[in-house]
This record gives structure tokens, C-alpha cells and sequence, in this order.
């Protein structure tokens, strides 16, 4: 037989319980544990990561039949795997890339738009200023490098054979500029500051340059170290002098780069040259989202076979280090923007 005192107890028990279930205290106020659950159904988790909303577009700031046309229909191909959206591949030459960029800064900053640049895009839209938006404010995710660059004279015509010849130069040196190449400014920079007399003329591209140096109108030439530059040092036309990059290439083993020869060792930079990048405003966790997809597409198997195929190296560099190694080398071009202006610009 219960008594009217052991009801109350009774009672007040089942109240208490029911408080502690409710996550309430007598008091009325949420405790602790309830805060934590409501918040975990708010936020989403960390293993939880962004996905397009729709189809993206990757704008190119090159014309097409370039390596960034084929590398952007790459990444087209293979991006939707991870992302789960298909991918426009939009080619917006002119400007030096300042058009694809202008369209890049006008999008929406959900991370369904962006774009595939060159470094001297970068250099030319922070010096010359052409549009009222700053490139600053784009969101840099990715670079992807280009093959080192290779400094080259005649085997057969030029008395230059090595580093030392150039730097023992007494007479003026020729050299044969492929177009507008931003890795000609350093070369200049050295050459200048041991006292080395030089004349510089500028060729539509790098076919016309190395075919002067062939040819012994020129001393020198400089240019990326794909096959157009393998093939002629192969064929015993062109001797190797020194690479820019912080270790040696598999296919010059005994080329010494510009860190071995004491160069600023930021110079090794020079091979950074294919920018990704997204509109101003993007979420940090779309930003961080975008990067990781990117990274899985060009680590790709298919990925791979095409690099190799194209021979377009994928090399990447790692985004911590990105914005810092961008700032150097255009800081170099203003440092420097009298050379800049006669070899660049």
C-alpha cells in the first residue's frame, strides 16, 4: 500500500525522467547534450563535401588546338566522375587570356565556373592593369607545370657550349627569343649582372627561333623542354647549356639547372605556367572541394595515359606554395619592367 508520500516521490521520479529525455532541466533551458544534437543536424558533417548545383564550365584563356585546349577537354572528360556534373569546355582567346578572365571575374561564385590560364596572363593583367577588376582577387587553386625551360646553343656554330662559355662571353651574344617568353627575363637578368653583352630579337615562335640558332644567326635560344627542343639536341643541332627547375630532367641527366650554377633558386619557378582558378567570393569549402576533384582528375588513370600520349606533363604544385611562387615572379617582371616591356610585355 503506497502512501500519499511515496506517490509525490513516485510522481517527481517520472518527471525527472521525462526532463532528461526532453534534454530540459527544471528550469526550462536546453542542457548541453541537446545543443550538441541540434547542432550536428545544422551543420554538415566533415565527411560530407560540395557538389555542383549543375553543369560547369571551364573557361580557357587560350585558342584552340593549344596544349590548354587539350588539357581542358581532358579534364572535361574525366572531372564528372568525381563531381557528378558534366563540363563546358568554353575557349576565349584573346587579350593574352584577359578575356576569358574578364568572363571569369563576371561569374557566380558558386564554383560552377572556372578557368585555364597561362602564367604570363597573370604578369600582363598585374602590370599593365587593362581592366577595372584586379586579378588579385581571383581564388588561385591549382597550377600545373610546364616542362622546365632549356637554354640551348648550336652545337655546330656557336663557341658557346656550356654555362661558362656564357658567362666568359666577350663578344655580344645573340639571342633568339621565341615570342613573347616571360623565362627570357631571367636569362637577361644573368647575363646582365656579370657584365655579358647581349642582343635580343623576337621570333613568332619557338620553331623560328631554334631554326635561327641551327642556322648560327643566333648564339642562344630559350624554350620549354618538350619535344621541339628534345628533338633537335638529339639530333646533334643543340647543346643543352642549363635548365630552369630545382632538380635535373631524366632526359638531361648531366644538364645542370640554375640552382646547381648558384641562380636564385626561385628562378626554378619559370616552369610554373598553367594557372586554374575561380571567381572571386567562392567558399573556402568549395575552393577546397574543386582542388581535391582536380587533383583525383589529373592522378587519374586516363588522365595519365594522356599526359603521356600528348606528352603534357601534369606536375603539379602544391597550393600552399602557389600564391607565393606567383607573387615572386611577377614581382620579378616588376622589379625588372624595362626588360619586361622589350621581351614580354
Amino acid at each position: 500500500m503506497y502512501t500519499e508520500s511515496s506517490s509525490l516521490w513516485r510522481a517527481l521520479l517520472v518527471l525527472g525522467i521525462i526532463f532528461l529525455i526532453m534534454g530540459l532541466n527544471p528550469e526550462g533551458h536546453q542542457n548541453s547534450l541537446f545543443a550538441q544534437t541540434k547542432g550536428s543536424e545544422v551543420r554538415p558533417t566533415q565527411q560530407e563535401s560540395w557538389k555542383p548545383a549543375g553543369p560547369m564550365t571551364l573557361i580557357v584563356g587560350a585558342g584552340s588546338g593549344t596544349a590548354y585546349d587539350f588539357l581542358a577537354r581532358q579534364i572535361a572528360q574525366v572531372l564528372p566522375d568525381y563531381l557528378g556534373k558534366p563540363v563546358i569546355v568554353n575557349i576565349s582567346p584573346g587579350g593574352g587570356g584577359g578575356i576569358a578572365l574578364d568572363m571569369l571575374q563576371m561569374a557566380k561564385p558558386d564554383g560552377r565556373t572556372f578557368a585555364l590560364y597561362g602564367v604570363g596572363t597573370q604578369i600582363n593583367l598585374t602590370l599593365s592593369r587593362l581592366y577595372k577588376w584586379d586579378i588579385k582577387d581571383l581564388n588561385l587553386i591549382l597550377a600545373i607545370e610546364a616542362p622546365p625551360y632549356a637554354v640551348c646553343s648550336s652545337l655546330k656554330h656557336s663557341k658557346i657550349k656550356d654555362f661558362k662559355d656564357l658567362m666568359k662571353a666577350r663578344e655580344e651574344v645573340r639571342i633568339a627569343t621565341p615570342g613573347p617568353n616571360f623565362a627570357v627575363v631571367p636569362l637577361i637578368l644573368q647575363l646582365e649582372r656579370n657584365g655579358i653583352k647581349y642582343k635580343a630579337a623576337r621570333f613568332k615562335g619557338m620553331a623560328e627561333a631554334y631554326l635561327a640558332v641551327i642556322a648560327g644567326d643566333a648564339d642562344i635560344s630559350i624554350g620549354a623542354l618538350s619535344s621541339v627542343t628534345l628533338d633537335p639536341i638529339r639530333a646533334g643541332d643543340f647543346q643543352p647549356l642549363f635548365i630552369f627547375a630545382n632538380k635535373r630532367s631524366p632526359d638531361l641527366p648531366n644538364v645542370p639547372t640554375v640552382v646547381e650554377l648558384g641562380m636564385p633558386r626561385e628562378w626554378a619557378n619559370y616552369n610554373l605556367i598553367r594557372l586554374i582558378a575561380l571567381p572571386p567570393g567562392v567558399p573556402v569549402e568549395i575552393q577546397n572541394a574543386l582542388t581535391e576533384a582536380l587533383l583525383k582528375t589529373l592522378q587519374d588513370k586516363r588522365t595519365l595515359e594522356w599526359s603521356k600520349k600528348t606528352e603534357i606533363p601534369l606536375d603539379t604544385v602544391p597550393r600552399k606554395d602557389l600564391e607565393e611562387q606567383v607573387r615572386f615572379i611577377v614581382e620579378e617582371f616588376r622589379n625588372n619592367i624595362e626588360i619586361a616591356k622589350r621581351y614580354f610585355l
